[in-house]
Formats: C-alpha cells, structure tokens, sequence
C-alpha cells in the first residue's frame, strides 16, 4: 500500500437535522463517495465547551483505525519489559474487544 493510499482527507461538516437538533459533527472521508468516518452529536443547549470536546471526540474517533495501526506496529520495537509495552498492549486491546 502507498502513502497516497494510507493517508485518506478528512472533510468536517457541522449541520443540525432531526436527528441531532443542537447539531452534529460528521467526519467524512473527502473523496467523490464521502465515506462518514465519524458521527458526533453537540451537547443540548449548545454548551461551548461541550461542543469544543465533541469536535475533538469527533476528530479521535476518525483517526481511531490509523492510531490501532500505529500501537500495533509500535509493538514490535517495544521490549516486553519496558512499561510501554503495557501500555500498547492494553490500548490494542480496547480497541479490538
């Protein structure tokens, strides 16, 4: 696989519909099929730093798949003994449960 193909574009889209009335943040793929990566309702009433940690929330979840990557490649430089080993495996772990 390239780099051009790992590396995928985001395009952030807030809007509100029925289903979200204060709002949402939809992450997408920005491609011509629009692929959503992550969908994030804003707190009700619109609080501004409740909608702050929703966009970040939004942004964590959409790059969740390349971050288990990341750990699962990291492992394989991490000795058994050094404390981050702990820590990769643990990660690895909730994200694939």
């Amino acid at each position: 696989m390239s780099k051009k193909e790992i590396l995928i574009k985001w395009k952030t889209v807030e809007t509100i519909t029925p289903d979200f009335p204060d709002g949402a943040i939809f992450i997408k793929e920005d491609t011509s099929i629009e692929f959503p990566l992550a969908i994030v309702a804003f707190p009700l009433g619109g609080h501004a730093n409740g909608t702050k940690k929703q966009r970040e929330r939004a942004k964590l979840i959409a790059a969740a798949p390349e971050l288990l990557k990341a750990c699962q490649e990291a492992l394989k430089y991490v000795c058994v003994e050094e404390p981050a080993y702990d820590v990769l495996c643990n990660a690895i772990k909730k994200a694939t449960e």
